[in-house]
């Protein structure tokens, strides 16, 4: 029998049996007592679960809002360029206006305003993937 050992300590765990396995234990107890730390308040617990519920649905209302602001964006573009096509066939002018005084400045307002917007809607989109957004 020379491939049993005479300690079972693979068995049950322990490093040793008898008073040196129980000392071990006994400061190893005393260590996981002094490691426990402190809670600020008593509630500290319940108040940062909320908070992480909290965070959670603000950054799924942030997530609906990105998508509506991503409909609205297309809704606007097409009816800019709508707009923009009546008024280079003369099918939108109000009398007085020659299509010069109208076309160009709409053009520079309409892509001005595409321009910032998507601007907007992307930066918040990678905050939002990047998860800092709050």
């Amino acid at each position: 029998m020379p491939d049993e050992e005479p300690n079972n300590h693979k068995k049950t765990g322990r490093t040793g049996d008898g008073p040196a396995g129980d000392a071990s234990e006994k400061r190893f107890a005393g260590l996981m007592k002094n490691s426990l730390l402190p809670m600020p308040f008593s509630n500290f617990e319940d108040d940062t679960m909320w908070k992480i519920e909290q965070n959670l649905r603000h950054r799924k209302n942030i997530f609906k809002d990105l998508k509506l602001s991503g409909l609205f964006f297309g809704l606007g573009t097409s009816f800019g360029l709508l707009i923009n096509t009546l008024l280079l066939r003369n099918q939108l002018l109000p009398p007085g206006f020659s299509p010069g005084q109208l076309v160009l400045p709409f053009q520079l307002l309409f892509v001005l305003f595409v321009i910032l917007q998507l601007e907007k809607i992307v930066r918040l989109a990678i905050k939002m993937k990047t998860g800092s957004g709050n």
